[in-house]
């Protein structure tokens, strides 16, 4: 658990915090991805900011939780978990205790939801197990609620199953619950509740049966609002912080849903966003409920000014207010800091092995391309993003990158730069601390400018003055500039393992996906 946001915390730039701005050029400061890498294809399924701001949780496909602390301002790049919460099976949703304050360790808790599994309370302090909730059928078997929230008051836990909703009081844990059905006489939501959301008068329940519902939320009864046989089932809810409107957002839909509660019919706008899997992508509103933050199944990560005029149509579509290419994988989880202008995004989704045949069609799988193999690895990671305007820790990626190197942060689709390599007013991506004079010039952390050569890294092989190559360098041509573990195959121009370029005397980084007259 981090100290006080006082203590340990990034001050914002001004005196007053910032909010994420259309104008402000995103930048990543901190991530995570060696955490997840324990594992094959260990993607993430989410990440949540602490209400006090502390630290952000995520959820991954290894049925771990893990905390991270908000960094400091000397924190390294790459973040390590300060806890890590095992389940013990696939987690269905996981949440925080609304009033949390990390002053107060007794408030500092999470519950979280597993299949085949009680509820669990965990302490965010020491990662101990606080209580458990347990739901039972008519038959006694266990349920595990698709979806958790908890009451704005802390008071209450709610769990979303198979056409109901069970109400736990957080201060007594056990199996003292109380169950409200949806579906009464034939009528109301059918299916698993997949997503919550509350204020402090009403209950939203979205259900995979693609039904939406609203409901006083504590005296019961029916459905004050209830919208039936919608396009794509919900998988994440959010109300504005006025409560006036609510978001759904949906399996493989191109679309967030935004309703005005005080005209619930028609819809108010859609917000473009792509979702094309089943997968959970949640979405995000900054504290004043003016800005929306989502990332797509493309990698884009997507800001609206809900507060503006959507186009025409019926219902009008609002097109986001910045969009650009954050990551080359799915990005399914947005958290927005409660006081900074700081987003947690989440990435990664499942991968499957695509089947291949050899050249004589046999399918016995011995070709080059082996379908019985692991598919690629995706960019699993948790990714902090400065999104004001002035970032407190300098650049380190650009906006609108259409990166040809996963994580590459280089304007033009023809850059091809590592990851921390920096844009600066038209220059091609240059690193922290280049020194390099041109615009052009692409640099290494750690060239260093020795008589003419030209800006090489520290123990360079090559002969040229204008060679610019990697510490190991095995080229055999002056002119060649090859990374470490490069390997010869044919003709090849000794490109590196992995290299997905057409061109023999293409050299691409690993996870570059640039194809055909890339250079």
């Amino acid at each position: 658990m981090a100290a006080p946001l006082s203590e340990g915390a990034p001050p914002p730039p001004g005196t007053a915090a910032e909010e994420p701005r259309g104008g402000g050029i995103p930048h990543a400061l901190w991530g995570a991805r060696d955490a997840f890498a324990l594992r094959t294809h260990n993607y993430l399924r989410g990440c949540k900011w602490a209400p006090d701001g502390s630290c952000v949780l995520s959820c991954s496909d290894d049925n771990v939780l893990r905390l991270f602390d908000l960094p400091t301002a000397d924190a390294a790049h790459e973040l390590e978990p300060s806890l890590s919460v095992p389940e013990g099976d696939t987690i269905y949703d996981f949440t925080w205790f609304p009033l949390m304050d990390s002053n107060r360790p007794e408030s500092c808790l999470l519950a979280a939801s597993s299949r085949d599994n009680p509820i669990h309370l965990w302490d965010a302090f020491e990662g101990g197990l606080r209580g458990s909730f347990r739901a039972y059928s008519n038959t006694e078997e266990l349920l595990a609620p698709h979806s958790l929230l908890f009451t704005p008051d802390g008071a209450e836990l709610i769990g979303g199953f198979n056409g109901a909703v069970r109400v736990f009081p957080t201060e007594r844990p056990g199996r003292v619950c109380r169950e409200r059905r949806l579906r009464e006489r034939g009528g109301g939501q059918r299916g698993p509740v997949g997503c919550l959301a509350a204020t402090r008068s009403l209950l939203a329940c979205g259900s995979y049966g693609r039904s939406l519902g609203l409901y006083p939320l504590r005296d019961g009864g029916g459905a004050v609002a209830l919208w039936l046989n919608l396009r794509h089932s919900p998988t994440h809810l959010r109300f504005s912080p006025d409560g006036n409107r609510i978001y759904a957002g949906g399996r493989k839909s191109p679309h967030i849903v935004c309703w005005d509660l005080r005209r619930p019919d028609p819809p108010l706008m859609l917000l473009e966003r792509f979702v094309g899997t089943n997968q959970r992508v949640t979405f995000d509103l900054d504290p004043s409920g003016r800005y929306l933050v989502s990332g797509d199944t493309k990698g884009f990560l997507n800001l609206w000014d809900v507060w503006g005029t959507p186009k025409s149509g019926d219902p009008p579509v609002l097109p986001p207010l910045q969009r650009f290419r954050a990551l080359r994988d799915c990005i399914n989880g947005t958290s927005v800091h409660p006081s900074l202008p700081l987003v947690a995004t989440a990435s990664g989704q499942r991968l499957f092995p695509s089947p291949s045949w050899d050249s004589d069609g046999d399918g016995d799988g011995d070709g080059d391309g082996d379908g019985d193999g692991p598919p690629p690895g995706g960019d699993n990671r948790l990714q902090l993003w400065w999104w004001g305007d002035n970032s407190p820790f300098g650049d380190t990626v650009a906006t609108g990158d259409d990166g040809d190197v996963t994580g590459g942060v280089g304007e033009e689709e023809s850059d091809c730069h590592r990851r921390g390599d920096t844009e600066t007013m038209g220059d091609n991506g240059d690193v922290r601390g280049d020194n390099g004079n041109e615009d052009i010039e692409c640099h290494l952390r750690g060239d260093t400018e020795t008589g003419g050569d030209n800006w090489d890294i520290r123990g360079d092989t090559g002969n040229e003055e204008s060679d610019c190559h990697l510490h190991g360098d095995n080229g055999n041509e002056d002119m060649d500039c090859h990374l470490f573990g490069d390997t010869k195959t044919g003709g090849d121009n000794w490109d590196v393992r992995g290299d997905t370029g057409n061109e023999d005397t293409d050299c691409h980084l690993f996870g570059d996906t640039k194809t055909g007259g890339d250079i």
